[in-house]
């Protein structure tokens, strides 16, 4: 998939190029800068208002530097229960709190297609869940 956890290896060489820490440092500056003209300007925003700011900056600079942050609603989500058939073919009931879907392959699945993200409720783990192998929701 096109966003994954960064290994070792990954944030090693990150920190040996410099162009896309620079380019998140100089985001987080705008972002901070556009946050303080915010609050200049509407006194008084609300703490969702200061809450979805301060995300969307993380947001933008974790997505510079490749790497993925769910959203804070996640965790709080309803989960989802469907009936699933792993790629061994495996069928069972599935507990997942929906975070978004990607396109894209994995190991498991090498053919691109459109997968379901989300938390699995059994294990606490981000899955991605083959939509053309989700068999019944409930």
């Amino acid at each position: 998939m096109t966003k994954s956890k960064l290994t070792d290896e990954q944030v090693i060489e990150m920190l040996r190029s410099e162009a896309p820490l620079n380019k998140a440092r100089a985001q987080f500056s705008h972002k901070c800068a556009s946050i303080e003209q915010a609050s200049q300007q509407r006194v008084g925003l609300s703490p969702i208002e200061w809450r979805r700011m301060e995300f969307e900056a993380i947001s933008q600079i974790a997505e510079t530097l490749g790497v993925h942050v769910p959203s804070e609603d996640t965790h709080n989500a309803p989960a989802m229960r469907f009936i699933y058939k792993n790629w061994q073919g495996e069928v069972r009931e599935r507990h997942v709190r929906p975070k978004g879907f990607e396109y894209g392959s994995n190991r498991w699945h090498p053919e691109h297609q459109w997968f379901l993200v989300g938390i699995d409720v059994e294990t606490g783990n981000e899955r991605f869940f083959a939509v053309k192998d989700i068999l019944q929701f409930y």
